[in-house]
């Protein structure tokens, strides 16, 4: 093991579709914890990876009972690594296994919302909010993510950033 990561967790973080298919038979405990507390989804969700690798590994992980809500050791699910990546694919499949879109991590208690906003990631945004995402939560210095997404934009001059904001003030109104 490196850092307490196994052979497994290094297949998912690499997205090794083979590999993992080679080990999953024989993995005790799919949900296992590597030393931060990522467990193979964490691993196979934190990355944005240019194939259709990272969202086959998912499936794979989720078929053999991978629990998406799974936090890790700073309380960030799956869901909070892919709304930082951007990678809309991956969320899709999160969110229609369960993912939870309101949780809170533990190190400033952004949401998965919170963290899209606060990284200016657009089409994560909508999808959060078109899920069901709570648009109302901030974190622990009491930030929205309507907060967050002015921060990142200034004064949002920009035509995209504006329609997210006209959209996250509908939901609030």
């Amino acid at each position: 093991m490196v850092s307490g990561r196994t052979p497994f967790h290094l297949a998912a973080l690499q997205v090794s579709v083979d590999v993992l298919r080679i080990l999953l038979p024989f993995v005790r405990d799919i949900n296992l914890a590597a030393h931060d507390g990522y467990t193979a989804v964490h691993y196979a969700a934190c990355f944005k990876h240019p194939s259709h690798s990272q969202s086959e590994s998912l499936d794979l992980l989720i078929s053999y009972g991978a629990d998406v809500r799974r936090r890790d050791n700073d309380g960030r699910t799956a869901l909070h690594m892919v709304a930082y990546s951007d990678n809309i694919t991956v969320a899709e499949m999160l969110i229609a296994n369960g993912a939870e879109l309101d949780v809170t991590e533990n190190v400033i208690g952004e949401t998965p919302l919170n963290t899209a906003a606060a990284h200016d990631r657009q089409e994560m945004i909508k999808l959060l909010l078109e899920s069901g995402a709570d648009v109302t939560i901030g974190d622990k210095n009491h930030q929205t993510p309507l907060h967050k997404l002015q921060a990142v934009q200034g004064s949002c001059s920009c035509a995209k950033g504006f329609s997210l904001w006209l959209l996250l003030c509908k939901i609030l109104v």
